[in-house]
C-alpha cells in the first residue's frame, strides 16, 4: 500500500524570526575600510545540502566525515538522491541492520535530513520496499520552504528506472497545487532523463513545462552537470559510494552540493571533501570534449618495435588526434628512464578541431639493452578545449610507449609442478616495472613499492607454462571475490592463427570465446587458490596462487592439446597478455596494471605481445 505526505510547514519555524542584519558602521567620514553595507542576508535566503551515493562498494568512513563537516557549516537541511544502505538483503532483519547503522551514522547532523530511495536502498532486496514504508514511509513525498517546492521521488517506483502512472499523477497535481512557487526542485535516484519514454519522466518532463526548475540524481558514481531544456540537470558523484578513484576530470569525487537560494534563484557549489568547486566543474559539454583524451584515442603512437635479442635505438609515430569541433591546446612532456632517452622530449602544439598532427620520436637506448627487459617510457601531457562563451576544458592524461618484441616460449625439460611455488623454474624472466597500462587511469598506484610484477613462459610437449611473481605491500584476497576486484592476477592467451589473433580489438573476453582468460588471487596455498569460473576453462588447466613474504605468485600450465586445437595443427606461436590487479582498500575498484595495453581498449595494437615457439 502506497503512502503520501505533505511537508508543508515542517521547516518554517527554522525560518521565522529571520531579519536583515544590522551592521554598525565605524564612525567618521571619509574613505572607509570597505566595500559597502548591504549586508548578504536577505529575509528569503536560505541553504540546504544534498549527500549522494554512499552505497554500491560503500567505502567506510566517507560518509561520516561528511557529516561531521555538515554540522561545521550548518545547512538549514539536508536531502539525499538515494543509495544510503548497502541491500542486497536476504532477511528483513539483516536489511533493519543496515538502516540501523546509517541511522547512527546520520543521527549526529544537527539539522533535518530528507531520504530519497535508491535501488539499493528499495530494489535491491526482496522487502526493501516493505523495510522503508515501515521505517521511513512514503516512498515519494513533498514539502515547501520558502516558497520553493521540494518533489521526492522513487526512480524504481512499479519497475526498474521508472515512475509509475500513480507517481506522475501525484507529481502533475503538486505542480498544479503548487503553480505559483518561485523554483521546484526534484530528487530521485536514476538518472532517467535519457531514457525519458521508458522511463515516464517525459510525462513528468512535460507538466513541470516553463516553469524554472533543477533536477537531481546520482546512481552512475560520476558527476556529470547537464543543460537540458535551459535547465540545470545534474549527476551527481559520491558520498562514500564505490569509485575507480580517476580524479576530477572523470567526474569521479566525493562531494556534497551545497546550494544557496537568494531572492528565489538557487546558486549550485560542490563542496569536496578536500575543496570547492562550482557546478560546471563537469558537464556533458567538456565530458564529450574530454571523452576521447580520456578514452586513450587523443594520444597514439605505435609500438617501439624491437628485432632481435638487444635494442640499441628505434622510431616511434606519434599521433596526435583531436576528434573535436574545437582547437586542441597539447603539452606534452615525454620522460626518459634508466634505459632510454627519447627526442623530442618536449611537444607543445595546437591541432586544429578534425585534424590530427604527427611526430617522429627516436628512441635511443644508453647502452645496448636485452628485448626482454626493456620498460616502457612514460609521457606527460596537458590536453586543452577552449570554447567560445564555455568553460575551458582541460584533461591531465599519462600515456605509455610501449616497448615489443616478438618474444621466445623456452622448452623445458622438466615441467614445474603447478603449486604457486617458484624455486623450479630456470628460464628467463620478463619485468614489468612500468605498466604499459594502467586502467581505470588514476593517482592509486604509488609506484614500484606498491606494486610491480614479472613472469616467464615456457613449455614442454605437453603444456605451455606461465609464472608471474608479484611484489605487493598490501595483499588483499578474498574467497568469494572475483580476482579483478581485490588483488589477482589474469592473463589472456590467444592462440588462434596469425590472421585472426593479430589484430584483435574485441570486447574484453572473459568468457572464453575467442581468447582463453585465466585468473586468479591468492590465497595461503595452492589449494585456496581463488579462481575465476574454473568450471568454464578448457580440460586440463591448472593453476595456483599463493601468499609470498613479498606478495604473491602464481603458476598456470594450458594444455598444449588446446593451442593446437586453436590451430588447427601444432601450435608454432600465441598472443600473451598479463594483467595484475592492486586494490589497497576493502571494496576498492583498484588499478589493474597490463603489461601490454588492454586488447580491448583503444590502445591495443596489433601482435603485441607474440610469443613464438
Amino acid at each position: 500500500m502506497r503512502a503520501f505526505v505533505v511537508v508543508s510547514a515542517l521547516l518554517m519555524a527554522a525560518g521565522q524570526g529571520l531579519c536583515q542584519g544590522i551592521l554598525e558602521a565605524p564612525p567618521g567620514d571619509g574613505p572607509k575600510p570597505y566595500t559597502h553595507l548591504n549586508v548578504n542576508n536577505a529575509p528569503d535566503s536560505f541553504q540546504f545540502a544534498i549527500i549522494s551515493d554512499r552505497t554500491g562498494g560503500m567505502r567506510p568512513g566517507v560518509l561520516e566525515d561528511a557529516v561531521a563537516k555538515l554540522n561545521l557549516l550548518q545547512p538549514e537541511f539536508v536531502l539525499c538522491i538515494g543509495d544510503l544502505v548497502e541491500g542486497n538483503a536476504d532477511t528483513e532483519a539483516e536489511l533493519d541492520a543496515q538502516w540501523d547503522e546509517f541511522d547512527g551514522i546520520i543521527a549526529p547532523l544537527a539539522m533535518p535530513f530528507f531520504r530519497v530511495p535508491g535501488n539499493h536502498d528499495v530494489s535491491n532486496s526482496d522487502s526493501g520496499k516493505q523495510v522503508w514504508a515501515q521505517r521511513h514511509g512514503p516512498l515519494f513525498y513533498h514539502f515547501v520552504y520558502r516558497d520553493v517546492l521540494f518533489l521526492c521521488l522513487n526512480s524504481d517506483d512499479d519497475a526498474l528506472a521508472h515512475f509509475s502512472e500513480e507517481q506522475i499523477q501525484y507529481v502533475e497535481k503538486t505542480l498544479d497545487d503548487h503553480a505559483g512557487v518561485k523554483w521546484t526542485l526534484l530528487f530521485f535516484h536514476k538518472p532517467v532523463w535519457n531514457k525519458s519514454k521508458e522511463s515516464g519522466w517525459d510525462k513528468i518532463e512535460a507538466a513541470l513545462a516553463d516553469r524554472p526548475y533543477t533536477v537531481f540524481a546520482g546512481h552512475t558514481h560520476e558527476y556529470l552537470k547537464y543543460d537540458r531544456k535551459g535547465r540545470d540537470y545534474f549527476n551527481l558523484g559520491t558520498t562514500g559510494g564505490g569509485q575507480a578513484h580517476a580524479g576530477r576530470v572523470a567526474g569521479e569525487f566525493d562531494h556534497i552540493i551545497w546550494v544557496t537560494f537568494r531572492d528565489g534563484t538557487p546558486v549550485f557549489a560542490n563542496l569536496m571533501l578536500d575543496g570547492i568547486a562550482d557546478k560546471d566543474i563537469r558537464t556533458d559539454a567538456t565530458a564529450r570534449l574530454l571523452a576521447p583524451a580520456l578514452d586513450g584515442r587523443t594520444i597514439q603512437t605505435s609500438p617501439l618495435r624491437v628485432d632481435g635479442d638487444m635494442f640499441e635505438n628505434g622510431t616511434v609515430q606519434l599521433s596526435i588526434v583531436n576528434e573535436a569541433d574545437a582547437e586542441l591546446v597539447a603539452e606534452g612532456i615525454l620522460n626518459a628512464n634508466a634505459q632510454l632517452t627519447p627526442s623530442p622530449a618536449k611537444i607543445a602544439c595546437r591541432v586544429p578541431a578534425r585534424s590530427e598532427q604527427n611526430y617522429a620520436v627516436g628512441v635511443r637506448a644508453l647502452s645496448p639493452i636485452p628485448s626482454t627487459e626493456l620498460q616502457a617510457l612514460t609521457t606527460s601531457w596537458t590536453l586543452t578545449y577552449s570554447v567560445p562563451g564555455r568553460a575551458t576544458a582541460t584533461a591531465p592524461i599519462m600515456h605509455v610507449i610501449v616497448p615489443d618484441a616478438v618474444y621466445s616460449c623456452s622448452k623445458i625439460a622438466a615441467p614445474p609442478t603447478i603449486d604457486g611455488a617458484l624455486d623450479d623454474w630456470n628460464v628467463p624472466v620478463i619485468r614489468c616495472l612500468q605498466a604499459a597500462q594502467l586502467l581505470p587511469r588514476s593517482d592509486e598506484l604509488s609506484g614500484a613499492g606498491d606494486c610491480f610484477y614479472q613472469f616467464s613462459v615456457a613449455h614442454d610437449e605437453a603444456f605451455v607454462y606461465l609464472s608471474v611473481a608479484v611484489t605487493d605491500d598490501n595483499v588483499m584476497s578474498t574467497a568469494g571475490t572475483r580476482p579483478w576486484d581485490q588483488d589477482g592476477i589474469e592473463i589472456r592467451l590467444d592462440a588462434r592463427p596469425e590472421q585472426e589473433r593479430a589484430a584483435e580489438k574485441g570486447e574484453e573476453d572473459r568468457k572464453q570465446t575467442k581468447h582463453l582468460c585465466v585468473a586468479v588471487s591468492p590465497g595461503a596455498d595452492a589449494a585456496n587458490t581463488v579462481r575465476f569460473e574454473e568450471d568454464k576453462l578448457p580440460a586440463g588447466v591448472k593453476s595456483a596462487c599463493v601468499m609470498t613474504a613479498e606478495g604473491y605468485a602464481a603458476e598456470i600450465a594450458v594444455p598444449a592439446a588446446y593451442l593446437d586445437g586453436a590451430q588447427g595443427a601444432p601450435w608454432s606461436a600465441f598472443r600473451l597478455n598479463v594483467t595484475v590487479h592492486d586494490s589497497d582498500r576493502e571494496a576498492d575498484i583498484g588499478t589493474a596494471l597490463w603489461w601490454k595495453p588492454d586488447w580491448s581498449s583503444a590502445e591495443n595494437f596489433a601482435g603485441s605481445g607474440t610469443f613464438r615457439r
